[in-house]
Parts: C-alpha cells; structure tokens; sequence
C-alpha cells in the first residue's frame, strides 16, 4: 500500500488502480483470517487452562489437598493459607513467561527476514560478487577504448558494440522472457533509436548495458571485448 501511493501517478497512469486494490485486499484479508484464528486460539486457552484448569480446578484441588490433612493434623491452616498465596504468584510468572515465549516466537520470525537479508550473497553481476571484476588495478588494454584502469575512455576514443543472440528474463520473472535471441550491432559513431511498445525490452537492452543484468544466454561485446571481462566501475 505504501509502495502503491508512492508512486501513485505510475498507478494511475497504467489503470492499475484496480488491480493494486485487489492487491492489498487480498493482503488485508489474510491478515484479518489470521488474527481470527488467533483470538479463537487465545479465547480457548484463556477460557480452558487459564481459567477453568489453573485459576479454578488447581485452586479447588488445593483447598480439598489442604483440608484432608488439616482434618488429620499434618497441616495449618497459616501455612495451608500461605502456600496458596505463593502458588497462585509462581503460577502469575508462569504465566507471564508463555507470554513472553509467544513473543518470543513473533520475534524470531521477524528476526529471520533481517538475517537472511545480512546473509545473503549478492548474486552476479553485483559489485560484492566475488567473480564481479571492480578492482582498479588490472592491465590496460594497449589503447583500447575500455581498460582496466578506470580510464572509460579516451579522448576521441569510439565503441563498437555487438549483442549477439541475447536471452533475457528478470530474476523475479523467470517465466516471462523479455528478450529472445536478439542481435544487434550498434557501430562505432553512430545513433540507434531504440523504438517499441512499453515492455518489449528498449529499457532492459540499456541496463543490459550498463550490467545492471547478465543475459540468460549470448553475449555482448564492446570492442571485441565481453562486457562480463571489463571492469564494471570502468563500464558503468
């Protein structure tokens, strides 16, 4: 819902309101179906152990417990009327310590999210891979317009690039191929308009580009050279 009113004016822009109601509705109603489920769990515990099993039949099967051996001498009732009292505060701080293991367990689950968020590996072509070429000190390329020496290019200097039989899908959209078996040459010098319906893939092709994303399959060069052999703060 934030999200969604953020970027309000995309919203609109695409018609989308419907389906990002629908959206938080569905989200709204798991939530509501879940905190149901809840309170009927937490009605039948306070209503079954809590109040019937520990607040009245452990009261009641203590004052039974209690008198049986006041009647054959064994107890008094001070000490009968005194061991009541700290039962019934030991049973409290029982009861306050399930309470915080529940919490307890709401917490961890949030918890998970954060760790796996620390743990995770940044997958390829991030700068924190360890296959991702970002150190400045590699070896020049003898003039070519893209070295290993964070020098992009030179004054004069002009790229070739060649995409050659390119695949392409978005990790979070494995199924839906945005670009299929595409070649394109962009010469040295010259302008290319990239033109077409929105989401056939003139924005992927530039952060294709810019490494952004590998391909799923092919390659592209930059003056004979694959874009994953160049150093990516150079590229970038």
């Amino acid at each position: 819902a934030q999200e969604a009113f953020s970027c309000v004016r995309t919203v609109i822009a695409f018609a989308s309101e419907d389906h990002e109601y629908e959206k938080y509705e569905d989200k709204i109603d798991l939530h509501y179906d879940l905190n149901v489920k809840q309170l009927y769990a937490q009605g039948f515990y306070y209503m079954l152990i809590s109040t019937f099993l520990i607040n009245t039949v452990v009261q009641a099967l203590l004052l039974y417990v209690g008198m049986v051996l006041m009647q054959r001498g064994q107890l008094s009732s001070e000490v009968l009327l005194a061991f009541m009292l700290y039962q019934f505060k030991l049973q409290n701080e029982v009861m306050n310590l399930f309470n915080s293991y529940t919490s307890l367990i709401k917490s961890s689950g949030a918890g998970d999210k954060v760790f796996e968020l620390l743990d995770r590996e940044v997958p390829e072509p991030g700068t924190g891979h360890a296959n991702v070429n970002t150190d400045s000190g590699g070896e020049s390329n003898g003039g070519n317009a893209i070295d290993n020496n964070h020098n992009a290019t030179s004054a004069g200097s002009q790229l070739d690039i060649h995409i050659r039989e390119v695949d392409f899908t978005y990790p979070t959209r494995p199924d839906q191929r945005i670009l299929r078996n595409l070649d394109m040459s962009i010469p040295a010098g010259k302008t290319v308009a990239l033109v077409g319906r929105s989401g056939c893939g003139k924005s992927t092709i530039m952060g294709l580009l810019q490494r952004f994303y590998d391909p799923c399959a092919g390659s592209i060069v930059m003056n004979e050279k694959n874009l994953k052999d160049i150093n990516l703060k150079t590229l970038r």
